[in-house]
């Protein structure tokens, strides 16, 4: 979302934030990471300047990638911290121990990577510009380290410029099928393009597929397995995120401060005109189940309503089955995006019942409030659109 106009450099940074969303996250043949590499190397190769690891997974990327950030910082570490997608502001993407990037630096550096790709004939994504301004940034504040969360897959990524102290893959399951390929083994083999050589690989309880391990082995890449946990994905994320901190050699205060870090809409319990609300961006049939599963343990026996939306190209019907499930009824909310599906397409190509399509985000929250518990979940999309009429809400109540 882009923010309103209050002085010059914020009119300024918001032309060049619209610039870069014309540009496009994907465009087709070019879904490489040779083009980060051609706009990394043209500024000098920054993300070789300071040590890094290197995050990939279906699942639990994110919040593992908090977690470690937050343990090094702990550990009293000057840490970068690059994730995807955002949720209100695209300054979420990069920031420096919890602190965003800031506006001029985001209209500076993109100024220049945009003059510089215009000077070579380079034809970065969206996507690949965010990753190399990212690298920028970081060698200019001198961090000691970055966390690099991958955006997608992992062999086809641009965040692969980096070459990072440890690599992780938190989990293997269902989702980018039509840019991943069509198995669960076709999705681990682009997963195990961030392996590098030599360099320890931290696999989660659900990454063990052989594409992995015999990319691991190839390149004699350490393995360091995460056994299976009992609790919910949360308690698995901070299994994993404990690993990586070990490997690391973090002190123990500083791993236990980095697992007790919570991400942002990951299971975020809030209240909505006095009910309960949680929030989560969980996407897939397998992050859903997961999300469900917390839910009967937080919340037994609650009638549930889910306000839900999925962006073009997920599993919608594979999600339906595991919300329609659990839930009393599913709201679907029109929201003003071109990357997500239309509600009535996903009742048209849906059998349930128990589903129905609201004008807007503010009017399927309203229709919820007639269960004791409301569930937010699927596209970041319609996340941001939820916490925008919560916020809306309390302001207009205080």
């Amino acid at each position: 979302m882009l923010p309103k106009k209050s002085s010059k450099i914020y009119s300024d940074y918001e032309r060049v934030i619209e610039r870069l969303y014309q540009i496009g996250v994907f465009r087709r043949g070019r879904n490489s990471p040779k083009f980060a590499r051609q706009l990394h190397n043209a500024i000098g190769k920054p993300a070789l300047r300071f040590p890094s690891v290197h995050i990939a997974g279906t699942n639990g990327k994110s919040s593992v990638s908090r977690k470690v950030a937050a343990g090094l910082q702990a550990a009293g570490l000057k840490v970068g911290l690059f994730t995807s997608p955002h949720i209100i502001s695209t300054r979420e993407r990069i920031a420096i121990n919890g602190e965003m990037i800031s506006e001029n630096e985001v209209f500076e550096g993109l100024n220049i990577l945009f003059d510089i790709s215009t000077q070579k004939r380079l034809r970065p994504t969206f996507f690949d510009y965010l990753t190399v301004l990212s690298a920028a940034y970081f060698a200019k504040q001198q961090v000691d380290v970055a966390v690099y969360e991958v955006g997608l897959g992992g062999r086809l990524d641009a965040t692969n410029i980096i070459t990072p102290e440890v690599s992780v893959i938190t989990s293997i399951s269902e989702d980018h099928m039509d840019k991943l390929g069509p198995t669960l083994d076709h999705i681990a083999g682009e997963k195990a393009g961030i392996i590098k050589e030599r360099v320890p690989l931290i696999l989660g309880p659900f990454a063990h597929f052989a594409p992995i391990i015999d990319q691991a082995k190839r390149l004699s890449a350490p393995i360091t397995h995460v056994d299976p946990v009992k609790g919910n994905f949360e308690d698995e994320n901070r299994a994993i995120a404990r690993a990586v901190m070990l490997q690391l050699n973090l002190p123990k205060n500083a791993i236990e401060a980095g697992i007790k870090t919570v991400s942002r809409c990951r299971f975020e319990e809030s209240s909505y005109q006095g009910k309960p609300i949680v929030i989560d961006v969980a996407h897939n049939p397998d992050a859903l189940k997961r999300l469900f599963e917390a839910v009967d343990i937080r919340y037994p026996g609650k009638v549930i309503h889910a306000v839900f939306g999925l962006a073009i190209g997920k599993d919608c019907m594979g999600c339906l089955e595991v919300i329609s499930a659990k839930v009393e009824h599913i709201h679907l909310p029109c929201v003003d995006h071109t990357r997500l599906l239309k509600p009535s397409a996903i009742v048209a190509a849906s059998k349930k019942s128990n589903m129905s399509v609201c004008p807007s985000v503010a009017q399927a929250l309203e229709k919820a409030l007639k269960a004791d518990l409301i569930v937010v979940c699927g596209s970041f999309y319609i996340v941001e659109s939820v916490l925008e009429s919560i916020e809306s809400t309390s302001s207009a109540s205080a």
